[in-house]
């Protein structure tokens, strides 16, 4: 039972892989055309940080011109594709997806196990993967619609592995850390809470906004 969010994450990882595994017999360097247009224009972002000027907030196309946006994710898919000279579109679809899918299921169950329980937090980690326009509902087609009508949730975004994808990431540890601190003061989770607040601000600006305005919420009911 210990090990079941490591096993839980792995299947969900390659639940995600299983529909793109015909391009890996060609090596990454094969060219691949995702439906969601949306993926191919982020996997150009940040690239410069690692190519040539190297400079951190710069436009997409040339790396010359200065602008803020929320780059770190695509500074990580780039500089893996640098590393084994790919396109950023084929690791991020090959490679970064199925990794994200599997740190989102274990990161959900592992820090929702500490308040709710395992047997909870392993339904949980299921509902959260298996969500609304995921790449899994494939498998459960009569349930997409219905999810889809009832939830706003993280697997469309999952299946494309940009910014709002790794966002998804630091929604459930905040909430667990914000519940845990003001249960419980505790310095090293008061500072974990920070380091991903901080961090988050550079994945994903919206998700940012709104982790923060969910614990201004939660403060407000807390002291009301």
């Amino acid at each position: 039972m210990r090990r079941a969010p490591l096993y839980l994450s792995l299947i969900s990882g390659l639940l995600f892989f299983l529909p793109v595994i015909r391009f890996c017999g060609n090596g990454l360097s094969w060219p691949v055309f995702p439906r969601h247009l949306e993926t191919g224009t982020l996997s150009t972002s940040g690239r410069w940080f690692s190519l040539s000027p190297h400079r951190y907030l710069t436009d997409a196309f040339s790396g010359q011109f200065d602008i803020f946006y929320n780059y770190l994710s695509d500074y990580f898919i780039n500089a893996l594709a640098a590393l084994g000279g790919w396109p950023p579109l084929s690791v991020q679809m090959l490679v970064v997806v199925p990794l994200l899918v599997a740190l989102f299921t274990w990161l959900n169950v592992t820090f929702l196990k500490r308040v709710i329980g395992m047997r909870p937090a392993l339904v949980t980690g299921v509902i959260l993967t298996w969500s609304a326009n995921s790449e899994l509902a494939r498998y459960a087609p009569d349930w997409n619609l219905y999810l889809s009508l009832l939830l706003h949730v993280p697997s469309q975004a999952l299946a494309l592995g940009n910014t709002q994808a790794f966002g998804w990431l630091f929604f459930v540890p905040i909430c667990v850390l914000t519940f845990e601190v003001m249960q419980k003061f505790e310095k090293k989770k008061a500072v974990l809470l920070g380091v991903l607040y901080g961090l988050l601000f550079h994945v994903h600006t919206l998700t940012f906004i709104n982790l923060g305005f969910l614990q201004f919420a939660i403060i407000a009911v807390a002291i009301g």
